[in-house]
């Protein structure tokens, strides 16, 4: 097994450790199988592990196309001609000038995408 880096020694023996005594490897961990050994992804710059908006929210955070709202909560997508057009924010509607992002996580994407009438039609 092989990283797409130079891993840390020690992480290189320990994984070479378990697959020694019979541990499978899972090059995959967000995969279907879940056991095994293996490296996994981090953001990690200068040897310090990085959050999502230290990483790539932060250096972008002056572009003029980009406005962050904070202590706000989507409550809907808004969909016009079968194209998403902006996002609800609560009585507040914001609209986009060309597209959409989606990044609500694991969770609440799929729960906006519900509350806006997107989605397997039983479940709606």
């Amino acid at each position: 097994m092989t990283a797409d880096y130079e891993p840390h020694p020690l992480l290189a023996a320990m994984v070479e450790a378990a697959q020694e005594v019979g541990i499978p490897v899972n090059d995959d961990h967000n995969g279907a199988t879940q056991d095994g050994v293996g490296y996994c992804h981090l953001l990690v710059k200068d040897g310090v592990r990085q959050s999502q908006t230290v990483a790539f929210l932060r250096p972008v955070l002056d572009a003029a196309n980009l406005t962050v709202l904070t202590g706000t909560r989507a409550r809907r997508l808004l969909v016009e001609g079968g194209r998403c057009v902006g996002v609800d924010i609560g009585g507040r509607e914001l609209r986009a000038e060309q597209e959409v992002v989606l990044s609500a996580g694991a969770i609440e994407s799929p729960k906006l995408l519900m509350l806006s009438g997107i989605g397997p039609a039983e479940e709606l």
